[in-house]
């Protein structure tokens, strides 16, 4: 997620510019430009919410070199639940955030791992649980992780940057909601996307995918589809649901040794939903993470964490 983050971050807010859907009188189908300004515009008084989110990556190894050998088939599922309380004040925020994740591979049968991990951001201290151990670690900069952890403004920033169409309406969790298809704006929107999405199957930093992506064979070499849901009462997103699918070739990664032939068949289902709109949050810190031993960040010259 931290990977994910970064990425993601790198694209500041910008004026949406999304397909014009169709409008009417009461009832009817609302311009999805103007939808879309009222969820950003509504988002942005937000102070607290809950979110819950499950991503099932699968992933194909094949060998072309000689036929087509299938030497692992992988896969890796991360759920996700937690809450955040966002104040104008940074040192009156706070997150928590709880993961479970699994991966197995058909090649190595014994490995099949699973992990636990829970985190806290409160204050300028982050304090994480990894298979039932605590540490903490000072943040000179808590603004910057509390906004690269907000999931919210991620998936917005997301919308924000995507062509939207109202295809018609849903009840979702019992709020009446506006169904939208989304899709990127352009290809380095969908580049950076895949790029995270693959990141973990290939075990290849995301910024490091993203440089080596050919755009013109990664657009020809995979699909996108999007769905989200806003409710019509106070334009809040309540869920959105996606699958990207994407063929990774040596032409996708730009390597042209002619000896080289492979293929990388990468599957991903997400699913996000966001709840409890600006309800009072109370997080309790656990005892034992108050008394984890304290880490220091190394900060170079420049004032950028090394950490």
């Amino acid at each position: 997620m931290k990977i994910t983050t970064k990425i993601l971050l790198a694209f500041t807010l910008v004026t949406l510019s999304g397909c014009i859907g169709p409008s009417g009188g009461p009832g009817a189908a609302p311009n999805s430009t103007a939808l879309m300004e009222d969820l950003l515009k509504a988002s942005g008084n937000i102070t607290s919410y809950r979110f819950e989110s499950s991503k099932m990556t699968t992933a194909e190894f094949l060998n072309l070199t000689e036929g087509r050998v299938l030497e692992d088939r992988l896969s890796y599922q991360l759920k996700e639940s937690g809450e955040i309380s966002i104040s104008k004040n940074t040192s009156q925020s706070m997150l928590r955030v709880a993961q479970e994740s699994t991966m197995s591979s058909e090649k190595y049968r014994n490995l099949s791992m699973s992990a636990s991990r829970e985190y806290y951001i409160i204050n300028n201290t982050r304090y994480e649980k990894t298979n039932g151990n605590w540490t903490r670690l000072f943040m000179p900069y808590p603004e910057y992780e509390l906004l690269r952890e907000n999931r919210l403004y991620l998936q917005l920033d997301i919308l924000n940057r995507s062509r939207a169409e109202v295809i018609g309406s849903e009840v979702v969790d019992g709020t009446d909601c506006w169904k939208l298809k989304v899709s990127p704006e352009n290809s380095t929107i969908r580049a950076a996307v895949i790029a995270l999405e693959v990141s973990e199957v290939l075990g290849l930093p995301a910024q490091i995918l993203l440089a080596m992506f050919n755009t013109t064979e990664l657009e020809r070499n995979s699909s996108m589809d999007w769905t989200a849901w806003v409710s019509k009462d106070d334009k809040h997103l309540v869920k959105k649901e996606g699958n990207v699918g994407v063929s990774i070739t040596p032409e996708v990664l730009g390597i042209s040794s002619p000896g080289v032939r492979f293929v990388i068949n990468v599957d991903v289902e997400e699913s996000m939903r966001f709840f409890d709109y600006d309800r009072p949050i109370e997080i309790e810190l656990p005892d034992e993470a108050r008394s984890a031993v304290m880490l220091i960040p190394v900060v170079n010259i420049s004032g950028v964490s090394n950490g």
